[in-house]
């Protein structure tokens, strides 16, 4: 290898806007991320950028064509669909799975019906998008958690957004990001850990179901 090539991987490196240590790695908007979870190891999450967790907003304006906001612009949420005066409902799905044309969309026109909200379809498919790798997969929803945080954040800061006025819902890893945003949104971290529990929102509701026809049914939904 030449020194001149050399010397631009060390420079490339030392301008990188990620920071690896041992066992969490950091970003510069959203913070560190670990690879433990109960005393056990997982890979460390990926980079936004290889994740691009997106988010398609939906009004009743537009139930059918999203609009794309981005955390990062909120000139695009300015010029979007987007309703200071509604709530806000999130919806991330899980693994293999994305946020477009699918049980997200079907979801999104059925609140829209019953309630005027914005709505944000959280598509992170990169992130999620091989069964066999769902040790990664599940470490991903770090990431698009503290994305949706992050959003959140902006949101309140930029636009007087209350974060009350936000409502995630997640289907199983999905479920875990919400918890990594509630978490994040308030600047608490407990225990370092991917769980969903009481301590993510005022209110934490879990939803176990089936979609087995014959025991497709609420098996259990505890309210914290």
């Amino acid at each position: 290898m030449l020194l001149s090539e050399l010397l631009t991987m060390l420079i490339t490196c030392c301008l990188s806007m990620n920071t690896i240590q041992g066992d969490e790695i950091c970003y510069n908007h959203l913070g560190c991320f670990y690879n433990t979870k109960s005393g056990k190891i997982r890979p460390l999450p990926w980079s936004p950028e290889k994740i691009n967790t997106r988010f398609l907003l939906h009004t009743r304006d537009n139930p059918e064509m999203y609009q794309e906001i981005f955390s990062g612009n909120m000139t695009s949420v300015r010029r979007s669909a987007f309703r200071i005066r509604q709530k806000t409902v999130f919806i991330v799905h899980g693994l293999a799975d994305t946020a477009e044309d699918n049980w997200v969309s079907q979801m999104i026109r059925e609140i829209l019906r019953v309630e005027d909200v914005n709505c944000v379809g959280v598509d992170w498919r990169d992130g999620a998008a091989h069964l066999h790798l769902y040790a990664q997969a599940s470490s991903n929803i770090q990431v698009v958690g503290g994305e949706i945080a992050f959003l959140v954040t902006r949101l309140q800061e930029e636009l007087d957004y209350p974060p009350s006025h936000v409502h995630l819902i997640g289907h199983s890893l999905g479920a875990h990001a919400a918890g990594e945003a509630g978490k994040r949104c308030r600047g608490i971290d407990t225990e370092k850990s991917l769980h969903l529990d009481s301590s993510d929102a005022e209110l934490v509701d879990i939803i176990h179901t089936d979609a087995d026809p014959v025991f497709g049914e609420i098996l259990y939904s505890p309210r914290f």
